[in-house]
């Protein structure tokens, strides 16, 4: 429930500005699920499955990631500037302090 209305209020911020923008975060929510498919639904283009359909794109709990709850969502009219995404954070072994549960996102567009 509180998804649904966190979507409806960043739509409706989002919607005030106008040009190119992007969206990105933790969601708490995976990608079939009603509140991210709302964002979808309201113009937003979802970078990892436009970049890597097929990858699931795992990004939680990074020590042993399992399902999808980050996103970097874009405008349609940045769809085409979209060129990679990557996961971040899964190559540090060696590093022995934890920055995140989350593996983070890396998205590059042509700006």
């Amino acid at each position: 429930m509180e998804n649904a209305r966190n979507v409806v209020e960043a739509c409706a911020y989002l919607s005030q500005f106008p040009g190119p923008a992007l969206v990105m975060g933790d969601f708490n929510a995976p990608p079939e699920a009603p509140s991210l498919r709302g964002m979808l639904g309201d113009g937003l283009v979802d970078l990892w499955a436009e970049l890597r359909p097929g990858e699931p794109g795992f990004t939680f709990e990074s020590q042993a990631p399992d399902r999808r709850i980050d996103y970097v969502l874009a405008t349609r009219d940045l769809r085409g500037r979209a060129r990679t995404i990557a996961l971040v954070g899964n190559g540090l072994a060696t590093s022995r302090v934890r920055l995140s549960d989350h593996l983070g996102l890396i998205a590059v567009l042509d700006i």
